[in-house]
This record gives C-alpha cells, structure tokens and sequence, in this order.
C-alpha cells in the first residue's frame, strides 16, 4: 500500500513538472493597463488576448506566437 501512494505520489508530482514548457506560464497574468498582448491561461490551456502591463514581465505576450510557443 505505501508503495502504491508512493508511486501515485510521485507521477502527479512528475505531471505536475512537465505541465508547464515555462515558469513563466504559470504566473497570474496583468490585466491592468493601456497595451494589448497575449497570455496562457491555465485552466483555458490555452493563450487568450488580454489588455496588460508593458514592461514585458511574467505572463505578458505581444505575439499569440510567442504565447504559443513559450506555453503550449
């Protein structure tokens, strides 16, 4: 029985890693500001268009391409 909550353990903590191709991804995204970008959405899996910061910090995107291809 231990082996087997160890095992399950250790595959969710595995999905959990390989979830996300960037940290960056998983940062809650700025919806205050005066630009428009792109960022991932987690629980969308996918990357939606938002108004955000411009610093170009975290989960801020001004191509969907480079969204796409930093997150999915």
């Amino acid at each position: 029985m231990n082996r087997l909550c160890i095992a399950l353990t250790l595959i969710t903590l595995f999905g959990f890693a390989v979830a996300l191709k960037s940290p960056i991804c998983g940062i809650k995204a700025s919806f205050v500001g005066k630009c428009k970008g792109f960022a991932y959405i987690p629980q969308k899996n996918r990357c939606v268009r938002i108004s955000g910061d411009c610093s170009g910090k975290g989960n801020f995107f001004k191509r969907l391409e480079a969204c796409e291809a930093s997150c999915l």
